[in-house]
């Protein structure tokens, strides 16, 4: 096999029989970018697996794929992007013979997606590659000028570490329509760990040129800009406010009530008050992630079906994959510039009450299933695995929420849970993505809330939401609309907030 991934040159695509399975012999394999150029599944798959059974490294190949991403359009901000950086945690977790196996359904998504060449970045002269000259560019949502200031900073000798700080401080600024910003350069930080340094550098530019083309296209996202404005004097003492020993009067479950109303100005009234009191932001973090998988089990499925609404099942599930990183961020983040990004996210969640179904038809949360007590923790994983496959999530929370009381290992629980998320027979390649990206973020918010009883809710969230129905595309569903002369309206932040 070629052990240059990344080629310039464009090879003979491996040849695959009648029913496209691929005939690929180790000693003619097209590089990794040709097979991704092709797009065919088959190709990809077999060149992936290829490239392990030469003994190529998980971090040479997340390169490769890297350098690719960068030279396609659009690329920071796909989804895709999480689905790599995703898959390249699941193969560090998983068995030796199975770790090719997260990479494969990663390519393959990027493959599918990411169709088209990225055009050159414009050079401008004497540009000063400073974190300020960043900021102005992304600010004016002038993407060519911060791809420049990102190249000149890069050429002057700033380092990606510095760079990424850079990067983050303005996705936290400006999140985006979702938050979309915020969760791409998260997931960018977590490629570059799998990957290191090593020719990440132009995603890292096309990043920055991504965060100043942010979506900004939702009532919701400009309303929070406004509302921030004259908050931003007070974040830096909000920030320092902060006692550790404010957790013992902190009563979650009535303060997530508040992220759950009717009212967006409850729900933010509520969160800067408790900035202000002094309640842990690890505490308050933890919260969202609460209330973003209790509005996923509440969610109305009566929405994938009308037409005339924008929002469907994957909104629902963007939820915990923004909360679970806004709560990752804080790590990454001065205070002062994260608060902003929590209250974002927490009004975002409130906002999404109008997703709920009515009271009186939403599901409960199905009560553990009794299970023997066993120390062969495998069976009931499996059975888990399979009322996920069969469409029944209620099922499926019931063993896992026996499985829970009875203490057994949480490790092959979570990886099998997101192998069954790569595994999911989601055919659009964008809903694959979204729910490879929902159920690690599901099991990242889980190990997080370690100590608290309701910490089952985003596993939960995530069974509910996987088998979960799609009837047609978003793409699909927009032509319809235009073709029998339907509006479509947003449901989420549509009006005032």
């Amino acid at each position: 096999m070629t052990q240059a991934i990344v080629s310039s040159s464009v090879s003979q695509h491996a040849p695959v029989d009648h029913l496209g399975r691929p005939q690929l012999p180790a000693s003619q394999g097209a590089s990794l970018a040709d097979a991704l150029d092709s797009a065919h599944p088959g190709v990809i798959a077999a060149e992936v697996s290829a490239w392990f059974k030469a003994g190529g490294r998980s971090d040479g190949l997340a390169r490769g794929l890297a350098a690719w991403l960068a030279r396609r359009d659009g690329a920071a901000l796909d989804p895709c992007l999480p689905a790599i950086a995703d898959g390249a945690r699941a193969a560090a977790d998983a068995e030796p013979h199975r770790a090719a196996l997260p990479w494969i359904v990663a390519a393959q998504l990027a493959g599918e997606r990411l169709r088209t060449p990225a055009e050159a970045g414009v050079d401008m002269a004497e540009v000063v590659g400073s974190c300020d000259a960043l900021g102005a560019a992304v600010a004016a949502r002038q993407g060519a000028e911060a791809q420049a200031v990102a190249r000149a900073a890069l050429a002057a000798g700033t380092d990606l570490a510095t760079l990424e700080a850079w990067l983050l401080r303005l996705a936290a600024a400006f999140p985006g329509d979702g938050g979309v910003a915020a969760i791409a350069v998260l997931k960018l930080c977590d490629l570059r760990a799998a990957a290191g340094d090593s020719g990440l550098e132009p995603l890292y530019v096309q990043m920055a040129g991504a965060l100043a083309q942010r979506p900004e296209q939702l009532a919701y996202t400009r309303a929070h800009a406004a509302r921030m404005a004259p908050l931003l004097p007070r974040l830096a003492a909000m920030a320092a406010a902060e006692d550790p020993e404010k957790q013992r009067v902190f009563v979650e479950p009535k303060f997530r009530v508040h992220l759950l109303g009717n009212r967006p100005d409850v729900a933010w009234k509520a969160m800067v008050k408790a900035l202000e009191f002094g309640v842990p932001h690890a505490l308050l973090a933890g919260s969202v992630s609460l209330a973003a998988a209790e509005r996923i089990l509440r969610f109305d499925p009566q929405h994938e079906h009308d037409e005339s609404v924008v929002e469907g099942w994957a909104d629902a599930g963007h939820l915990m994959v923004l909360a679970s990183a806004v709560r990752q961020l804080r790590q990454r983040l001065p205070a002062a510039e994260w608060l902003g990004l929590l209250l974002f996210a927490a009004g975002l969640v409130q906002a999404s009450g109008e997703l709920d179904a009515p009271e009186s038809q939403r599901e409960p949360l199905p009560e553990p299933e009794a299970l023997h007590q066993t120390w062969d923790h495998g069976p009931e994983i499996a059975k888990i695995v399979a009322f996920l496959g069969a469409g029944q999530s209620q099922r499926a929370m019931a063993v896992l929420r026996g499985y829970l009381l009875l203490v057994l290992p949480e490790q092959p629980l979570c990886r099998q849970l997101l192998e069954a998320a790569l595994a999911a027979p989601i055919g659009d390649p964008l809903q694959a993505a979204q729910a490879i990206a929902l159920m690690a973020a599901a099991i990242d918010e889980f190990h997080a809330l370690s100590q608290h009883p309701d910490r089952a809710l985003p596993l939960c969230a995530a069974l509910r939401v996987l088998p979960a129905p799609r009837l047609a595309g978003q793409r699909y569903r927009l032509a319809l609309a235009a073709l029998d002369g339907g509006v479509q309206r947003h449901l989420v932040g549509a009006g005032p907030n």
